[in-house]
């Protein structure tokens, strides 16, 4: 049975990935010559896990690309997968904390332009994390691009905002208690920014700026919309929101006490040039999530155990079968 957070309800419209964590507990420094008190032995954290998914899509009708070819290249690692009828893709396996050059090659060359390379960086995460990577890409179809049209992109960290939920707030969804001797899954959903937000050059994304041609401006808009999904044009970086299911362990006779959620920016600067002139966006967007739990032992209770009953004052919700 999969458990479906009262406070977090789902949404199956927001394409991401899955953020699996398998982990330990943090072990106590209780102490007690008492000889019915269980102390748990120490275990270790898994090590961090990373998931990158995204979309290819075609820059004039907005839709997936099948097939496509998304090789991600580094030191020491190298991930490739294809898009699936959607043009979606999603891969945690050997994906590692390092800089991923990045290449993306249509599987009908004659119909699209060469492949397209950028750079994703996967920063390093401490055990028992783990982190979701958005990576879009459009491609462009042959003969479309205005002819004598040059797009200069950059990029630039904008930042993190940590979000933490606290398990002695005593939000439902988050009030877990593990008494048993075997390790639990969970699902919950949390709220997040998605998306882009266009905080520059918004007058050209709506089409109104007379100096732009036509075929110039559908250009610049589904290669925006293509890049960042869904877009919007907001200077007060109000994103749209989503929920992000995620998934986490809760090891034998703990309780989850807190999680936090590290949502990650990039600020990216495109600009459109055509002849003299020169049309500049300035794009922010979410391009990770980080997910980090907070676990302790039952016997330290914390709000959830009173007496000889552990879970007095907090609900158990059923693990994943």
């Amino acid at each position: 049975m999969k458990m479906k957070s009262k406070l977090f309800g789902f949404n199956a419209k927001l394409a991401l990935a899955l953020l699996a964590i398998s982990g330990t507990m943090f072990t106590s420094c209780y102490e007690s010559d008492k000889e019915d008190v269980y102390i748990p032995k120490p275990t270790e954290l898994p090590e961090p896990v990373y998931t990158i998914a995204g979309t290819v899509t075609d820059l004039i009708t907005g839709k997936g690309i099948a097939e496509a070819t998304v090789t991600f290249t580094a030191t020491g690692s190298t991930v490739t997968t294809k898009t699936d009828a959607a043009g979606g893709f999603s891969v945690h396996e050997n994906v590692m904390a390092t800089t991923y050059s990045v290449v993306v090659t249509p599987k009908n060359t004659n119909e699209y332009d060469a492949s397209v390379a950028r750079s994703l960086v996967v920063t390093q995460l401490s055990k028992g994390q783990s982190a979701a990577y958005m990576f879009n890409e459009v491609l462009n179809p042959k003969d479309f691009k205005p002819e004598g049209v040059r797009t200069v992109s950059s990029s630039e960290n904008a930042g993190t905002t940590p979000k933490k939920y606290e398990a002695d707030e005593h939000k439902e969804s988050l009030d877990i208690v593990n008494t048993t001797n075997k390790d639990w899954q969970y699902y919950v959903d949390i709220e997040v920014n998605t998306g882009g937000v266009v905080i520059e050059g918004g007058d050209l994304v709506n089409l109104t700026r007379a100096a732009a041609s036509a075929e110039l401006k559908a250009y610049i808009t589904n290669f925006l919309k293509g890049r960042y999904i869904p877009l919007k044009v907001d200077k007060d970086e109000n994103f749209v929101k989503g929920y992000h299911t995620f998934q986490f362990s809760l090891p034998a006779n703990t309780f989850l006490k807190s999680l936090t959620v590290i949502t990650k920016y990039y600020t990216d600067t495109h600009k459109f040039i055509y002849g003299d002139d020169t049309f500049t966006v300035k794009v922010k967007y979410p391009y990770a999530y980080e997910l980090a739990p907070e676990r302790e032992n039952v016997q330290q209770y914390h709000g959830h155990g009173h007496g000889n009953d552990d879970n007095a004052g907090g609900g158990i919700i059923a693990p994943i079968n």
